[in-house]
């Protein structure tokens, strides 16, 4: 459970960029792909909703050069663009056919004059000091297009005509200016015009594709100035010479070609490489439906549909494929099981009112910015057997939060960039998620001594006396918690502003099960079963580490015990005082399952990352909201784009170097450990163990306000506190046994001053 509300969000918030390299999510962790994609009759329409803003885009203009480095992999160097032209061979026919080969001896791109090469120099033409320099901007419905001049030169590109039997050399340099021997070493300002479209896939036949937003170059103009296009050769063979001004024409316009084309494919090539589906041969069939591998004696070739073998099957742009959940918590529950099919990504068939009526999936230019709808899905896979399956019903008519459409967030601070991104995730989608995994058997959780070393006979034996004589020979034993879950868990969005009453996500997980089982004569036996209700209330706190959960204190009641008849004592006085206990075992598996969510890692193959305002005490984040439409909640996550540390030059608009880093002291300064509170018969929450604990930082001068947070054992950290005389008071330490608390502070505001080694 805590496990995937991790994963949900990491879904969630990957978005667009899917894993680093693009294609779905089938190289992520524990996550393979969907050979026939997420069933389009199972989708959710506007499950999600994505938005670039108008300062977001012009960040990204401000920082393109490193955008386009990150898209080319290594064709760039120190900036510049350079792809090799091969030798290869044409003809010309001018009455008679001409030979011509072109770049005979191959390539040489540290030669003087460069040789056969194509440069492009990317930092220049994206520089945000040159006014003709390439831009991105949001055109039109479906439509970015990217525009500007684009700083380019071929210094030295020779050709062989063979006329007559006998080879004629030709050479040909583009750029501004000739030097004496035909080369070029300056660049020429070409004229760039391309067009992105980002629109829905609406043919029926493509089957899982169908609804989903493609991405295709539907355009790429370059305009060569004639004026910077310089050949040379001259005719020695007067039997021939009438036919070398066509011969010379026709180089000049076969190196334009050269050059267009040298600067398309590699393109071209990084675009299939991240939004093709390539076949699987380890099924059948290895492409979607309405596709089939573009090479058919090689099953993992791009796939290409049937309808049109020159257009690829994409991926989802976002996130799709089998997660295996139960993998995602065998560190702590070896033997849960739970498998899902999930999709989150760009699309959707069903008309969007904010975009004059076309598809959800196609980009909905608004405001200078834009904005995507996502379709999502989560079907159990396989249903599981030990939970009654829930009936799912699909959630629709979800709308786009209005904050979704615009380029503000109200109570942004004014000492950080505007909001460049913002996310909204629906509640009901949520909750149907949700759904899925309870079908799926995740909430099956096993939890023993090895994953809480406190959880034995020994120390359950001190709250309940007669537990202690189940075990042979009355020695301490191995204890057992199955969980067994009777209905879905339900999420509730907040604003986050009081972590118990309004947090960001209150889950509620009601009537859920759990048998109690100790080691006796070489087998677990019961002991006692027993049902309760479950309230969870979870803030996302920004820490360097990404979106960090947070859970002020579990909410447990409606406690009921049964087949206790191996003990003495009576169901009642067992049930009265198992809450705590149980709030103990479930706060330790929340901590092992609830790690931070990284978004910046998301982005870092991008040469970005995501800025999160933190929270204020007692009045959350502008970043992290809870929006609300109509009758429909969302969760809102807005953000801040950066520079990644590896980004050396960072521009205008790169965050400030990282605050002081605060270094935590601690101490206990008093306990008060009563009998009474480690017995279940007299244990009530007054009497629970409590440490006082004095905290200080390095950081405190006088004039920054300083915060702290704990966490007992491999539980989950407590929100910030200004309060610096610490009360612990984790039901954990009513097990009796060695416990380990961990503190750490920050400058309150200040998200990356955070300790990143917490005193124990």
């Amino acid at each position: 459970m805590a496990s995937w509300t991790r994963r949900a969000f990491y879904a969630s918030l990957l978005l667009t960029v899917a894993c680093s390299g693009g294609g779905g999510c089938s190289s992520c962790s524990g996550v393979t792909p969907l050979p026939q994609g997420f069933p389009v009759t199972d989708r959710i329409e506007n499950a999600a909703s994505v938005r670039l803003t108008k300062p977001g885009l012009d960040f990204m203009n401000d920082n393109l050069s490193g955008l386009i480095g990150q898209f080319g992999g290594d064709l760039l160097k120190d900036g510049v663009f350079v792809q090799e032209i091969p030798k290869s061979q044409t003809e010309v026919s001018l009455g008679v056919t001409v030979p011509i080969e072109i770049c005979p001896d191959g390539s040489d791109p540290q030669g003087k004059p460069h040789r056969c090469v194509v440069e492009a120099d990317i930092k220049g033409s994206t520089d945000p000091a040159n006014p003709n320099r390439l831009k991105m901007q949001v055109a039109g419905p479906n439509l970015i297009k990217l525009g500007g001049r684009l700083l380019t030169k071929a210094e030295y590109i020779n050709l062989s005509a063979k006329l007559v039997g006998i080879n004629a050399p030709i050479q040909v340099s583009i750029g501004k200016g000739k030097n004496g021997d035909c080369s070029s070493s300056n660049f020429t300002e070409v004229p760039v015009d391309i067009d992105i479209s980002i629109s829905t896939d609406t043919n029926p036949t493509h089957g899982a594709r169908t609804g989903l937003s493609r991405v295709k170059i539907s355009k790429f103009d370059l305009n060569i100035p004639e004026d910077d296009v310089h050949i040379c050769g001259k005719c020695d063979i007067p039997i021939v010479c009438s036919a070398w001004d066509g011969v010379i024409g026709f180089a000049g316009g076969l190196a334009k070609g050269l050059l267009i084309d040298q600067l398309k494919a590699p393109l071209q090539e990084q675009i299939d490489q991240a939004l093709c589906i390539s076949g699987n041969p380890d099924v059948s069939p290895p492409c979607p439906v309405g596709s089939a591998p573009k090479d058919p004696n090689d099953a993992s070739s791009t796939c290409v549909f049937d309808d049109n073998k020159e257009e690829c099957a994409s991926f989802a742009l976002g996130t799709e494929g089998t997660i295996n959940l139960g993998g995602a918590l065998s560190s702590f529950s070896p033997t849960t099981t739970g498998g899902l099919d999930f999709l989150l990504g760009l699309g959707g068939l069903g008309p969007n009112p904010a975009n004059n009526g076309l598809p959800l999936g196609d980009l909905n230019p608004i405001a200078e910015g834009a904005t995507f709808s996502l379709s999502g899905g989560a079907n159990a896979n396989p249903l599981s057997k030990c939970v009654t399956p829930a009936a799912l019903p699909k959630p629709t008519g979800i709308p786009t939060p209005k904050l979704l459409l615009g380029n503000d967030v109200p109570g942004w601070p004014s000492d950080i960039p505007p909001p460049h991104f913002g996310l909204a995730l629906s509640q009901d989608f949520f909750n149907y998620a949700l759904g899925g995994i309870y079908n799926s058997g995740l909430l099956c959780l096993q939890i023993g001594t090895e994953q809480v070393a406190q959880l034995n006979s020994g120390a359950l034996g001190l709250l309940i006396p007669s537990f202690k004589a189940l075990p042979l020979q009355k020695q301490n034993a191995p204890v057992g918690l199955v969980m067994k879950p009777t209905r879905p868990p339900v999420a509730t969005f907040g604003t986050g502003g009081d972590a118990k009453q309004d947090p960001n996500i209150k889950l509620d997980l009601n009537d859920l099960g759990i048998d109690f089982y100790v080691w006796s004569s070489d087998r677990y036996i019961r002991a006692f079963s027993s049902s309760f209700n479950l309230g969870i209330p979870i803030n996302l706190s920004v820490s360097p580490q990404g979106l960090t959960p947070q859970i002020s204190e579990l909410a447990i009641g409606g406690t009921k015990v049964t087949n206790s008849e191996l003990l003495a004592e009576s169901p009642d006085k067992i049930g009265a005082g198992l809450e705590g206990l149980l709030g103990a075992a479930v706060g330790q598996a929340l901590g092992g399952g609830l790690s931070p969510i990284d978004l910046s890692n998301a982005l870092a193959s991008l040469g970005f990352t995501l800025n999160i305002p933190d929270s204020a005490e007692g009045k959350g984040s502008p970043g992290i909201q809870k929006l609300t439409e109509g009758t429909h909640n969302f969760l809102g996550i807005f953000a801040s784009l950066g520079i990644a540390p590896a980004q050396p030059q960072p521009t205008p608009q790169a965050y400030k170097l990282p605050p002081q880093v605060s270094k935590t002291s601690a101490r206990i300064t008093d306990r008060k450990i009563t009998p009474a509170g480690l017995r279940l018969p007299t244990m009530t929450h007054d009497n629970a163990p409590r440490l006082m604990v004095s905290a200080s930082s390095s950081a405190a001068d006088g004039s920054k306000k300083i915060e702290y947070t704990y966490r007992v054992n491999k539980g989950f950290w407590r929100p910030w506190s200004s309060v610096d005389q610490l009360v612990i008071d984790d039901p954990v330490m009513r097990l009796q046994g060695k416990h380990t608390l961990h503190v750490k502070s920050r400058v309150a505001g200040q998200t990356y001053s955070e300790d990143p080694e917490p005193v124990a």
